[in-house]
């Protein structure tokens, strides 16, 4: 068993360094000749939008099958900044029916993950609810 702050500080550089290869691989998808000069497009933040997201709810999913608090925590934390990402940068370019809909799929998006997380946790009795661990159980 290694030290609880080995743990947390592996942890978090790992997280660091694989935020920066999604970040890196998605940039170096639409511009791979110049991943710093051009411009990030509309397109290019709507991506980045739906990777983080699909990350957050595989975190989700991750610390309901695992009983995980911390893998939860992590989720909804990341889950969180999509959710402003896409109101404060992604929306703001958006009018009319297209933000309509953008809400709305963000809305229904954000019912699932709820719907999936009220699922998982409210078990039969006979299962453990939760595993208060915290960091140290990945």
């Amino acid at each position: 068993m290694r030290p609880k702050p080995y743990v947390l500080t592996v942890a978090v550089f790992s997280a660091a360094m694989g935020f920066a290869f999604v970040n890196l691989t998605i940039r170096n998808l639409f511009s791979p000749d110049h991943l710093i000069a051009e411009p990030v497009s509309d397109l290019e933040n709507y991506v980045y939008s739906i990777v983080w997201l699909v990350i957050g709810v595989a975190c989700l999913v991750a610390g309901l099958v695992r009983n995980s608090l911390f893998l939860r925590q992590v989720s909804g934390v990341v889950i969180g900044l999509v959710v402003l990402k896409v109101f404060l940068v992604d929306m703001s370019a958006l009018e009319g029916v297209l933000r309509a809909l953008s809400f709305i799929g963000l809305g229904l998006t954000l019912i699932g993950i709820g719907y999936l997380y009220q699922r998982m946790l409210l078990r039969p009795s006979g299962e453990p609810q939760d595993n208060e661990a915290g960091a140290g159980e990945f």
